[in-house]
């Protein structure tokens, strides 16, 4: 069994990496090996090579984004605009170092075939031995998973990265085309918090390496003037992916003036979160109920859209005298005062939390209420 799986799985897993491998360390017997053979053969190997690294590289990112939990239905579109994105370059720069007589169309497009999916496949690698990292960390206990969370306590910095989220959502509604280009760019990494969002940047990482494999393979082959061919080859692969990236930015541009996907996004993040910190809080209070602490004890937490309510029972024999008895009140009032002016009150104002205090004092049917909201900062 174990002599099939080693023929069947990792004899063959270690002969791709082998080959993406040589790309880049050995990139001069890629390049004559194909210059030696047919031109469909030359296409064949390319593809052959290409579907093989590529199912790699789906695996690999798709674990990456299951253990960083931002799977999604954004990983169809970003594979589709890299097939979309890798075959479309080969043609183009193919065409043009044909068209201009510098090297042969098949050669040139098998060549860049391999520099893709070769850089997809080490940054699928880079990628997967990353976010396995970072799983392992948060599965122990050292650090929560990174993920963007609208509830994410008193942060204006990961509020925003929420408001700009739900934004590229609402562009992306019913929009298939702006959809893949996002999806290209990175768009599943925006689920991520920083750092480690930033590691979106692999991608233009992995294609200014493989614009840096085209150059070398071609160079590499002992040919009059192969820097010529090379350098055209570069530059196109990378003009084509800037012209894209240029495309995208002014496509965005187009549709943020043409929809009112700005304002609505903002007016979503602010209930969302707002709705969230709230959950989060009474999720926090309620493993205080029951919990006596100097004469007072919570009995109750709840929510209400926005608002936390709080249901305290106040037990008036804790306290020797009234004045001492006010000392509940006291802490309400710099409660208050906190939200009016705190860092993390302004995040609250900011969100439309608030807060009900609802008092009840033992033996008593008398209950007093208190409010923490922004009404109470006017003035």
């Amino acid at each position: 069994m174990l002599a099939l799986l080693d023929r069947l799985l990792f004899l063959p897993i270690v002969h791709l990496a082998d080959k993406a491998v040589g790309v880049f360390l050995d990139p001069k017997k890629i390049a004559k090996r194909l210059r030696s053979i047919a031109p469909a053969e030359q296409i064949n190997q390319s593809v052959g090579f290409a579907v093989a690294a590529l199912s790699l590289s789906i695996f690999l990112y798709a674990t990456a984004f299951w253990l960083l939990g931002v799977s999604g239905p954004e990983e169809f579109y970003f594979w589709a605009f890299n097939l979309i994105l890798i075959f479309a370059v080969s043609l183009i720069t193919g065409a043009t170092t044909s068209m201009l007589r510098l090297a042969p169309f098949a050669w040139t497009s098998a060549l860049t075939i391999y520099s893709f999916t070769a850089s997809t496949l080490i940054g699928a690698v880079v990628l997967f031995g990353a976010s396995f990292g970072i799983w392992l960390v948060s599965y122990y206990g050292l650090a929560p998973l990174p993920k963007l969370s609208v509830g994410a306590w008193a942060d204006h910095e990961v509020w925003s990265d929420v408001a700009m989220n739900i934004y590229f959502q609402c562009l992306r509604a019913d929009n298939y085309l702006y959809s893949l280009l996002y999806a290209g760019m990175g768009g599943p990494f925006e689920g991520l918090i920083f750092p480690v969002g930033e590691l979106s940047y692999l991608i233009p990482a992995a294609y200014l390496l493989a614009v840096t494999a085209v150059f070398r393979l071609i160079i590499a082959v002992e040919l009059r003037r192969s820097w010529v061919p090379a350098l055209a080859a570069a530059a196109v692969a990378l003009g084509t992916g800037v012209l894209i990236l240029y495309s995208t930015v002014e496509y965005g541009q187009y549709l943020h003036v043409t929809s009112n996907c700005g304002h609505q996004s903002i007016e979503d993040a602010l209930v969302k979160s707002g709705e969230s910190q709230a959950s989060y809080l009474v999720q926090l209070w309620r493993k205080e109920i029951g919990v006596e602490n100097n004469g007072v004890t919570l009995e109750k937490v709840e929510r209400e859209k926005k608002t936390v309510v709080l249901y305290f029972l106040l037990d008036p024999n804790h306290f020797a005298s009234d004045k001492e008895g006010d000392e509940f009140e006291g802490r309400i009032r710099g409660r208050i005062g906190e939200y009016c002016k705190s860092e993390w009150g302004s995040y609250w104002r900011q969100v439309k939390l608030s807060e009900v205090w609802i008092v009840r004092y033992r033996n008593s049917d008398v209950l007093k209420r208190y409010i923490v909201s922004s009404d109470q900062c006017r003035g």
